[in-house]
Formats: C-alpha cells, sequence, structure tokens
C-alpha cells in the first residue's frame, strides 16, 4: 500500500505532501498528520513540513 496525501487549496499550491499520519497500519491515528494540516489550511496557517509516505515505490521496467 502506498498512501501518499496532498492537500491543495485555492490556488493550486500544494500545502502539504506526505503520509496520512505516522503508521498507516494504526486506525487510533485516524489520519492525524493530514487532519492538522487540514486544521492549518482552513484556519489560513502556515504550511506543514511535508512528511515521509509510507509505502513501496511504484516500479516499471519494460
Amino acid at each position: 500500500m502506498t498512501d501518499t496525501a496532498f492537500t491543495f487549496p485555492t490556488g493550486g499550491v500544494i500545502t502539504y505532501h506526505g503520509a496520512a499520519d505516522a503508521d498507516a497500519y494504526d486506525d487510533s491515528l485516524n489520519a492525524q498528520w493530514l487532519r492538522t494540516a487540514l486544521d492549518h489550511i482552513l484556519t489560513g496557517g502556515p504550511a506543514i513540513a511535508d512528511t515521509e509516505p509510507i509505502g513501496c515505490t511504484i516500479k516499471w521496467t519494460p
């Protein structure tokens, strides 16, 4: 599973890119990193630093 979240508020500038939370398999975290990023956007706060998405890279070979 590769879970990567992006936020694009009005203006089309990415304000968050990364994992939804610290552990994709722990439902109790409830996407906390993404929720915090969205709260910042909704309140006019600064962009959140990117986090490392969890999962595998998608590779293609000819």
